[in-house]
């Protein structure tokens, strides 16, 4: 897995519905970009790629990569701990090549809207006339587990 999120070789599941797939999440941790992984083991009873631990500006970052057989998505889970008794703060920056370029139009936030903001915990995406690349959505925040609420989200074309 690279740090773009491609999975190596292209994947047949990935080309379905005309998606090439462009990667998935790229994340920074203070403007470093977490580096491709050197190694992964398969966890069986999740059915996910569990990746080689990176330490990033004193953050240790993990990713969990789950492509379920006989879908056609892949879910990308960060997973960032502080392994020191000290604060740390960090910036954290996720990017994600959505493949609708210009045409990308926000269909549906979390708070219903079709306008993004950091109150917002999720974002589905879509190219204008939903006939090209298929809806993408990111989740990045959540109320039911212990969570870091973002200070700015944005949709950059």
């Amino acid at each position: 897995v690279q740090s773009d999120g491609r999975l190596g070789a292209p994947q047949p599941w990935l080309n379905e519905g005309g998606y090439n797939g462009n990667g998935g999440l790229v994340m920074t941790v203070n403007g470093q970009t977490i580096p491709d992984s050197t190694g992964a083991r398969l966890v069986p009873l999740t059915n996910e790629l569990k990746l080689q631990s990176v330490t990033v500006s004193g953050i240790e970052g993990t990713r969990k990569v789950r492509a379920p057989e006989n879908e056609t998505y892949t879910r990308f889970l960060e997973i960032l701990s502080n392994p020191t008794a000290s604060d740390i703060s960090v910036t954290v920056t996720l990017t994600s090549d959505l493949a609708t370029n210009d045409a990308t139009s926000i269909i549906l936030t979390s708070s219903g809207e079709t306008v993004l903001n950091e109150l917002d915990d999720f974002v589905v995406t879509d190219d204008v006339d939903g006939s090209g690349n298929p809806a993408m959505m990111h989740l990045f925040s959540g109320s039911d587990t212990p969570s870091i609420e973002p200070s700015e989200v944005a949709l950059v074309m």
